[in-house]
């Protein structure tokens, strides 16, 4: 049982460099990245079934077309929202109704990205994140974090008790 207390802490330190990694990593990028407010052009909403079944309830794929001034020059790019699930109307487990294209219209997105100056100043040069309120919203924020503490003290309370 004590080597599988080291096991544990060794683990827990090797999961808190990687958040250490990661956290300078996501970091670089929200320095060094810009944010812009992005019009959008074109709103698309399709209704995809499951491989052709039809007896399940469809969902919604929305797809957003946006234009944004990308380093002095208007951009174009298409956001598709495949984890959006809309049945048909309200029922009483999903009380949101499909929206119409008027209110997807009316939304505000904003574009965050590396300008060409900076892209050597980070880790995600290419990265590109589209949201509704401009705030940076990091991809995982403290996942290395827990595994790490969660693996020391683990191997921690086996080196303790594995000793009496």
């Amino acid at each position: 049982m004590k080597y599988a207390g080291k096991v544990l802490i060794i683990l827990g330190v090797v999961y808190g460099l990687f958040g250490i990694r990661s956290f300078l990593r996501e970091y670089s990028y929200q320095k060094g990245s810009i944010v812009v407010k992005a019009t959008i052009l074109s709103v698309e909403i399709k209704d995809n079934r499951t491989n052709g079944n039809y007896y399940l309830k469809p969902t919604h794929h929305i797809t957003h077309h946006l234009r944004f001034l990308r380093d002095g020059n208007m951009d174009t790019l298409s956001e598709k929202s495949n984890f959006l699930l809309y049945p048909e109307g309200k029922t009483i487990n999903n009380p949101n109704k499909i929206p119409s294209v008027g209110q997807l219209m009316k939304q505000e997105k904003y574009v965050r990205y590396v300008p060409k100056s900076k892209k050597k100043e980070t880790s995600f040069p290419d990265r590109i994140d589209i949201n509704n309120n401009g705030e940076y919203e990091s991809f995982n924020s403290f996942q290395y974090f827990f595994s790490m503490a969660s693996m020391m003290l683990l191997g921690l309370l086996i080196r303790y008790f594995s000793k009496k």
